[in-house]
């Protein structure tokens, strides 16, 4: 934990805000100007390594670099999206890497606090599937990738904060689209509820297995009928495997979730086999089986690039056998 006062390029560390799966989080103000005050995201930048697989450590400050250009390259002006300070917003210092973005205001745990523990179902669903606004990006990627096909399914490190985490997620999968539906109706579920079934696991795989075992209905027996309670109980593991590209509008994201956005099931088994869509896009598909005008720029320049070491070669050979006869 770094020391209150601390000065990190242009900042000055003040209190610990929080703590979240890739950085700590602190207060700070500018050197020059104390007035304003900003939110720094920090990770330790872990010592070279030989070691081709990454540490936790290691993927944490690469996390925070890739966030810092999503920023500056995507999303800067974009409504309900944090600013970054005009200068000095992204830096490495004191064998620390740092993004330095604007503060909000209350959390919604700091108002659910406020309101007794919990908030009127009302409010979260128009919280959750209204005005809902993404602010973190430490662990975010494409999902159509340059070629434009869907990502592939994998398994890996397990990322995300446990408690909300997907039950997909659990067992190793990357984050899909689904996921993070499921994320944000258990954060929904919490508001409402005030805590969760699987808080108190002594671990996370404890808590894993609660979420995995946990009965919809039950989870949502005290909901009065919102969208919020469609969205998890009617769910069916077909409906939430599809993965053709969806309108990335909050109300078809609602939608997409009322129709069977998120998976209920236990984790993936290690047998790494991607979910079979229901749907077939047929754009996607077609996408996948001809190759992209990139793919045949860079075949071609291959085959060019082999013919030329080719010819290479035979020159050589013909210049060493040259070379061989006039010595003898």
């Amino acid at each position: 934990m770094l020391a209150k006062g601390t000065i990190l390029k242009n900042w000055v560390v003040g209190d610990k805000l929080g703590s979240g799966a890739c950085s700590d989080v602190y207060a700070v103000t500018s050197k020059s100007n104390s007035s304003e005050s900003f939110a720094m995201k920090l990770s330790p930048i872990p010592p070279p390594s030989k070691s081709k697989k990454k540490t936790h450590a290691a993927r944490s400050a690469d996390a925070l670099y890739a966030e810092h250009l999503l920023y500056v390259n995507t999303l800067q002006g974009i409504p309900g999206i944090p600013a970054l300070p005009t200068t000095g917003a992204y830096g490495e210092d004191k064998g620390y890497r740092f993004l330095v973005i604007q503060r909000l205001g209350r959390t919604l745990e700091q108002v659910k606090t406020a309101n007794g523990g919990t908030l009127p179902e009302s409010t979260v669903a128009r919280l959750g599937l209204e005005i809902v606004y993404c602010v973190d990006f430490g662990i975010a990627e494409r999902y159509i990738l340059v070629t434009g096909a869907h990502k592939p399914y994998k398994t890996g490190a397990v990322v995300g904060t446990p408690t909300f985490s997907s039950v997909h997620c659990h067992g190793g999968a990357t984050p899909s689209r689904r996921d993070d539906l499921e994320a944000l109706l258990y954060v929904c579920l919490y508001l409402i509820r005030g805590d969760l079934p699987w808080q108190s696991a002594s671990s996370d795989a404890e808590g894993a297995r609660i979420k995995a075992e946990c009965d919809p209905d039950h989870l949502c027996a005290s909901l009065a009928g919102s969208t919020i309670a469609p969205a998890l109980t009617l769910s069916t593991p077909k409906a939430s495997a599809s993965s053709s590209p969806t309108d990335d509008g909050k109300e078809n994201k609602a939608t997409s979730a009322k129709k069977g956005g998120v998976k209920r099931k236990d984790p993936p088994s290690s047998t790494k086999t991607p979910p079979q869509p229901d749907v077939v896009d047929v754009d996607l598909e077609k996408k996948r089986k001809e190759p992209s005008e990139r793919r045949k720029k860079a075949a071609s320049r291959a085959v060019g690039a082999l013919a030329a070491a080719s010819a290479a070669v035979t020159r050589a050979r013909r210049t060493r056998s040259t070379t061989q006869a006039e010595l003898q």
